[in-house]
Protein backbone atom coordinates (compact mmCIF):
# COMPACT_ATOMS: atom_id res chain seq x y z
CA UNK A 1 0.00 0.00 0.00
CA UNK A 2 1.57 3.71 -0.61
CA UNK A 3 1.79 6.27 1.55
CA UNK A 4 -0.59 9.01 1.10
CA UNK A 5 0.55 12.54 0.51
CA UNK A 6 -1.77 14.80 2.35
CA UNK A 7 -1.57 18.49 1.62
CA UNK A 8 -0.03 20.52 4.49
CA UNK A 9 -0.13 24.30 5.34
CA UNK A 10 3.50 23.44 7.39
CA UNK A 11 6.44 22.05 5.46
CA UNK A 12 7.21 18.58 7.14
CA UNK A 13 9.88 18.00 9.94
CA UNK A 14 12.16 15.23 10.42
CA UNK A 15 10.64 14.57 13.35
CA UNK A 16 9.34 11.21 15.17
CA UNK A 17 7.69 10.82 18.46
CA UNK A 18 5.45 8.32 19.82
CA UNK A 19 1.55 9.91 20.66
CA UNK A 20 -0.80 8.88 23.61
CA UNK A 21 0.66 5.71 25.01
CA UNK A 22 -1.18 6.69 28.28
CA UNK A 23 -5.18 8.52 28.37
CA UNK A 24 -3.07 11.35 30.04
CA UNK A 25 -1.51 12.28 26.76
CA UNK A 26 -4.53 13.51 25.34
CA UNK A 27 -6.49 16.20 27.41
CA UNK A 28 -9.61 17.91 25.80
CA UNK A 29 -11.38 20.78 27.06
CA UNK A 30 -14.64 21.98 26.15
CA UNK A 31 -15.32 25.89 25.88
CA UNK A 32 -18.81 26.97 25.46
CA UNK A 33 -19.99 30.49 24.54
CA UNK A 34 -21.73 30.77 27.92
CA UNK A 35 -22.24 28.94 31.25
CA UNK A 36 -25.50 28.63 33.41
CA UNK A 37 -26.55 31.69 35.04
CA UNK A 38 -27.13 30.03 39.02
CA UNK A 39 -30.73 29.08 38.75
CA UNK A 40 -33.42 27.52 36.60
CA UNK A 41 -34.30 24.00 35.92
CA UNK A 42 -31.36 22.59 34.49
CA UNK A 43 -28.52 21.23 37.06
CA UNK A 44 -25.56 21.50 34.97
CA UNK A 45 -22.17 19.45 35.57
CA UNK A 46 -18.72 20.40 34.96
CA UNK A 47 -17.15 16.93 34.53
CA UNK A 48 -13.38 15.73 33.84
CA UNK A 49 -13.64 11.85 32.84
CA UNK A 50 -10.48 9.66 32.18
CA UNK A 51 -10.91 6.27 29.53
CA UNK A 52 -15.09 7.06 29.82
CA UNK A 53 -17.87 7.59 27.29
CA UNK A 54 -19.97 10.46 26.60
CA UNK A 55 -22.82 8.42 26.20
CA UNK A 56 -22.54 5.87 28.76
CA UNK A 57 -21.77 8.95 31.29
CA UNK A 58 -24.97 10.78 30.56
CA UNK A 59 -26.89 7.23 31.04
CA UNK A 60 -25.59 7.07 34.02
CA UNK A 61 -25.83 10.59 35.34
CA UNK A 62 -29.49 9.79 34.37
CA UNK A 63 -29.71 6.79 36.32
CA UNK A 64 -28.24 8.39 39.07
CA UNK A 65 -30.78 11.25 39.12
CA UNK A 66 -33.52 8.88 38.16
CA UNK A 67 -34.68 10.55 34.91
CA UNK A 68 -34.87 9.21 31.55
CA UNK A 69 -31.67 9.50 29.43
CA UNK A 70 -33.18 12.36 27.10
CA UNK A 71 -33.28 14.44 29.81
CA UNK A 72 -28.93 14.45 29.98
CA UNK A 73 -28.09 16.63 27.56
CA UNK A 74 -23.86 17.48 26.43
CA UNK A 75 -22.59 19.92 23.38
CA UNK A 76 -20.39 17.28 21.95
CA UNK A 77 -18.87 13.34 22.27
CA UNK A 78 -15.32 13.61 23.49
CA UNK A 79 -12.65 10.87 23.20
CA UNK A 80 -12.99 8.25 25.43
CA UNK A 81 -8.98 7.29 25.92
CA UNK A 82 -8.26 10.69 26.92
CA UNK A 83 -8.91 13.19 29.53
CA UNK A 84 -11.92 15.09 28.86
CA UNK A 85 -13.47 17.81 30.86
CA UNK A 86 -17.06 18.36 29.33
CA UNK A 87 -20.20 20.18 30.89
CA UNK A 88 -23.75 17.96 30.99
CA UNK A 89 -26.90 19.44 31.55
CA UNK A 90 -29.67 17.67 33.70
CA UNK A 91 -33.25 18.30 33.25
CA UNK A 92 -34.30 18.86 37.12
CA UNK A 93 -37.08 20.82 37.65
CA UNK A 94 -38.46 20.06 41.20
CA UNK A 95 -35.56 18.27 42.72
CA UNK A 96 -31.85 19.23 44.14
CA UNK A 97 -29.96 16.19 44.65
CA UNK A 98 -26.59 15.94 46.52
CA UNK A 99 -23.35 16.11 43.90
CA UNK A 100 -22.92 12.29 46.43
CA UNK A 101 -24.87 10.99 44.00
CA UNK A 102 -22.76 11.35 41.25
CA UNK A 103 -19.46 11.09 42.41
CA UNK A 104 -19.10 7.68 42.93
CA UNK A 105 -18.52 7.34 39.33
CA UNK A 106 -15.40 5.61 38.58
CA UNK A 107 -12.86 7.89 36.47
CA UNK A 108 -15.30 10.57 37.39
CA UNK A 109 -14.70 14.25 39.01
CA UNK A 110 -17.42 16.83 38.93
CA UNK A 111 -15.42 20.18 38.89
CA UNK A 112 -18.12 22.84 39.30
CA UNK A 113 -21.80 22.79 39.09
CA UNK A 114 -24.84 25.11 38.84
CA UNK A 115 -28.68 25.28 37.91
CA UNK A 116 -29.57 27.02 34.24
CA UNK A 117 -32.32 28.24 32.79
CA UNK A 118 -31.83 26.01 29.31
CA UNK A 119 -30.18 23.06 28.78
CA UNK A 120 -27.63 22.26 26.99
CA UNK A 121 -27.90 21.94 23.34
CA UNK A 122 -25.98 19.66 20.76
CA UNK A 123 -23.16 21.71 19.07
CA UNK A 124 -23.85 24.32 21.35
CA UNK A 125 -19.69 24.81 21.92
CA UNK A 126 -17.16 27.73 20.70
CA UNK A 127 -14.61 24.49 20.52
CA UNK A 128 -12.24 22.35 22.36
CA UNK A 129 -8.92 23.00 23.61
CA UNK A 130 -6.05 20.14 22.91
CA UNK A 131 -3.17 19.31 24.90
CA UNK A 132 -1.13 16.25 23.45
CA UNK A 133 2.20 14.59 24.50
CA UNK A 134 4.54 12.95 22.67
CA UNK A 135 6.74 10.80 24.04
CA UNK A 136 10.45 9.78 22.91
CA UNK A 137 10.90 12.84 20.38
CA UNK A 138 13.90 12.71 18.17
CA UNK A 139 14.61 15.71 15.45
CA UNK A 140 16.50 18.85 15.25
CA UNK A 141 15.56 20.74 18.42
CA UNK A 142 15.68 23.92 16.81
CA UNK A 143 13.72 23.23 14.13
CA UNK A 144 10.85 21.96 16.14
CA UNK A 145 10.87 24.98 18.91
CA UNK A 146 10.78 27.20 15.65
CA UNK A 147 8.08 25.20 14.38
CA UNK A 148 6.19 25.57 17.64
CA UNK A 149 6.80 29.08 17.73
CA UNK A 150 4.75 29.52 14.70
CA UNK A 151 2.14 26.98 15.31
CA UNK A 152 1.56 29.34 18.65
CA UNK A 153 1.50 32.72 16.40
CA UNK A 154 -0.32 30.89 13.20
CA UNK A 155 -2.51 28.41 14.73
CA UNK A 156 -3.14 24.83 13.50
CA UNK A 157 -5.74 24.55 10.43
CA UNK A 158 -8.72 22.05 11.21
CA UNK A 159 -8.21 19.28 8.72
CA UNK A 160 -11.70 18.01 9.42
CA UNK A 161 -14.21 20.06 8.56
CA UNK A 162 -16.83 21.43 11.68
CA UNK A 163 -16.84 17.75 12.75
CA UNK A 164 -14.78 15.28 12.22
CA UNK A 165 -17.35 12.27 11.91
Amino acid sequence: MSKIDWPSVYEALAVTGVMRTTSEDFKVTEVLPMLPEGEGEHLWLYIEKVDTNTQWLARQLAQRANIESMDVSYAGLKDRHAVTQQWFSLYLPKTNPTMAEFISLDNVKILKHARGQRKLRRGQLLGNKFELCLRDVEGDKTAIESRLQELKQKGFPNYFGEQRF
